[in-house]
C-alpha cells in the first residue's frame, strides 16, 4: 500500500487508510485510547478523566483547526460520551496486544440511528 508519508513531531509517518468496508453512518464513540510509547515499562492502561482526554486531542493537535466555541463545547459532549485511556508500552507486540484487547473489552462502536 502506497501511502504519503508526513512529518509529525518531526518524524516522518504515514497514515494508513482503515481496512474494511465504509460505514454508511454516523458511528457512536466506544473508546478513547491514547498511547504512550515506554521502553522498559509493564504495558498497562490508565483510566483518564475527560478534562485529561480533552487535553490530549488538543496536545496532539487533532482539532485545532477552526475550533469555534460551539465546536468546542460538541467537542467536550464528545470527549464526555466515552471512556478515556492512556495505554502505555514498551515494545509494538504488545501495544497491539494492549490496543486490541482495549477495544474488544472497553470499547464499542455502534452505527447511530
Amino acid at each position: 500500500m502506497d501511502c504519503a508519508e508526513v512529518q509529525r513531531h518531526g518524524q516522518a509517518v504515514r497514515f494508513l487508510p482503515p481496512l474494511g468496508p465504509r460505514v454508511g453512518g454516523a458511528l457512536r464513540l466506544g473508546l478513547l485510547l491514547f498511547p504512550r510509547y515506554s521502553p522498559g515499562t509493564s504495558p498497562r492502561l490508565e483510566p483518564l478523566a475527560p478534562v485529561e482526554a480533552l487535553r490530549g486531542l488538543v496536545e496532539a493537535e487533532a482539532v485545532i483547526r477552526n475550533l469555534t466555541q460551539t465546536r468546542l463545547e460538541a467537542l467536550v459532549r464528545w470527549v464526555e460520551s466515552a471512556p478515556a485511556y492512556r495505554l502505555i508500552y514498551p515494545d509494538l507486540a504488545s501495544g497491539l496486544e494492549w490496543t486490541r484487547r482495549a477495544l474488544a473489552e472497553i470499547g464499542s462502536w455502534q452505527i447511530e440511528a
